[in-house]
């Protein structure tokens, strides 16, 4: 592959609050022969701060590329890359032709997918903090396209309290509104990109809505994108490393496993008490509505108080998120040896790397 066809290959990503079916659209899309669809990691935004204005590459920076992207926590642990052939792969580039799209996208190509693969002309990254760094993304892949997939603002927050730290309602009902606010208002600004799809209608309907998807993608639709499930088990049965990784990812994602259902569609119902739903519906209902997620309590009343505690919250908590991702990188680099240090001697984690440290085996 030379430059040229490198730049061929377009680039997508998938966009929504976390535990919104992010996954499962993942691993259909990765199912197909063309496309190549990583592991979730932030290894974008960990390295645009010092590389996405950078235009003079040569043989050294891009040396310090590769060292600087196994820093990423979920990178090094889930994407299995053996950083030899990375960087065998990146230096079979002239460096002063690359920029940090074109890495980013060496590097993907360079992720051990699962499935079989042919002539691939499609990179998806799927990453629902990413939400909050749209503009950061659109900079580096200025073509590139987005899945919004949104999910009844209900069964997204009882499934998130199973598995995040953060188990305030209010707190995660501001995160499901105000994520998909933050998309809406990028789509407005770039309409053609993104295309928009609930995943209660994609779970009902596999076939058409990954069609629609895929349309959108500029993919041709194939079979195999619905039987996902078949081939990622044969994989993972017969090779010891996807194995391993499968292992953990399969903790907080184990309907990969069956075939693609409505088991999940209003599972909250089971899970939130009234008192809850409440407090939801009053700070998500109107947003909901314009997906057609109706309120079920017409005369509920949530607190005030409670919703602006939430709002506040969140608001910190992506402010930490995205000013850490700002902060310049050796002061990064300072602050994830500092924290690894704290989990690997005393097992201390914060909300904000809790999820980094409990997804992986450390070393």
């Amino acid at each position: 592959m030379n430059i040229e066809e490198l730049k061929k290959i377009n680039f997508a990503f998938v966009i929504a609050r976390g535990r919104s079916g992010t996954t499962l659209l993942r691993t259909m899309l990765n199912a197909n022969t063309n496309t190549i669809s990583p592991f979730e990691s932030k290894v974008i935004v960990h390295v645009k701060q010092r590389y996405a204005s950078e235009r003079n590459w040569n043989k050294q920076k891009v040396l310090q590329f590769i060292e600087d992207i196994y820093e990423d926590v979920k990178f090094k642990s889930f994407w299995a890359i053996d950083k030899e052939k990375l960087t065998k792969q990146i230096l079979s580039f002239p460096a002063e032709q690359l920029n940090l799209e074109l890495l980013l996208k060496i590097t993907y190509l360079c992720f051990p997918t699962e499935f079989e693969k042919e002539n691939i002309t499609l990179l998806v990254d799927k990453n629902p903090p990413y939400a909050v760094f749209l503009e950061d993304l659109h900079k580096i892949f200025p073509d590139a396209k987005y899945i919004h997939l949104v999910r009844d603002y209900r069964d997204n927050i009882q499934s998130i309290k199973k598995t995040n730290p953060i188990k305030n309602i209010s707190v995660l009902a501001h995160g499901w509104l105000n994520d998909n606010l933050k998309i809406e208002k990028f789509k407005a600004k770039h309409p053609h990109k993104i295309y928009t799809i609930r995943y209660e209608d994609l779970v009902s309907d596999p076939e058409n809505g990954l069609k629609g998807i895929c349309a959108h993608l500029g993919i041709l639709f194939q079979d195999g994108m619905l039987s996902f499930q078949n081939q990622l088990k044969s994989e993972i049965d017969k090779n010891t490393n996807i194995q391993k990784e499968h292992k953990e990812f399969l903790k907080y994602h184990g309907n990969l496993s069956k075939p693609v259902n409505t088991e999940s569609i209003n599972k909250w119902k089971k899970h939130l008490t009234d008192n809850e739903v409440e407090q939801i519906e009053y700070i998500c209902k109107d947003y909901g509505l314009k997906y057609n997620y109706f309120p079920t309590l017409v005369d509920g009343h949530g607190s005030y108080l409670k919703s602006k505690f939430g709002y506040i919250r969140y608001e910190f908590n992506t402010f930490i998120m995205i000013a850490y991702y700002n902060l310049p990188f050796w002061f990064r680099h300072l602050i994830r040896a500092v924290t690894k240090t704290l989990y690997s001697k005393f097992g201390y984690t914060t909300i904000y790397n809790q999820m980094d440290y409990s997804s992986k085996n450390e070393d």
